[in-house]
């Protein structure tokens, strides 16, 4: 009965761990701490807001850019090609024609596909030249596609993507 009696007596005499008082303590944020920290998640959130409106931005451009890429290189590669088979009506005209200084425009929608000029995002002019003639045969034969895609609405008018080809015409002209 003893020991009965000293835990009960150990259980009245308790007192707090050290560091710890009874009533009101620091058991919370006060006020002030929780306005320092949603000012600071505010301030936070708006640089990151920013990147990601700027990571956007960037992502279009990198998609507006490989598309004027593929539709360039499509055209080099209709140019390139000797047969006639599915040709583009822009290279067709150009191939049809064959004189030095001729120019076409097309005009692209934003998925870079061909459309009214009122409908148009983009504006590609396909121009044939012929290089310097050098005095030699095989410069005679020679001509240069060059495909420069400018975005509509730009003022300034810095082309999106250019791309020069040149082939060779056995046949002379």
């Amino acid at each position: 009965m003893r020991l009965a009696r000293i835990s009960h007596s150990r259980k009245l005499s308790r007192k707090p761990p050290a560091g710890k008082t009874r009533g009101r303590g620091r058991g919370g944020f006060t006020l002030a701490e929780m306005i320092m920290a949603v000012a600071m998640l505010a301030f936070f959130s708006v640089f990151i807001v920013q990147m990601f409106v700027k990571a956007d931005q960037i992502s279009r451009q990198t998609a507006c850019l490989d598309q004027a890429v593929l539709t360039a290189s499509d055209w080099a590669d209709e140019w390139k090609r000797s047969s006639s088979q599915s040709m583009s009506p822009e290279i067709a005209q150009l191939m049809a024609i064959k004189e030095d200084g001729t120019k076409i425009e097309s005009y692209l929608n934003h998925d870079f596909q061909p459309c009214t000029p009122d409908n148009a995002s983009y504006t590609a002019v396909l121009s044939l030249s012929r290089p310097e003639s050098d005095g030699q045969d095989a410069t005679d034969h020679l001509w240069t596609l060059s495909i420069i895609i400018y975005q509509e609405l730009e003022a300034d008018q810095t082309p999106l993507y250019a791309l020069d080809v040149t082939r060779y015409f056995p046949e002379g002209g």
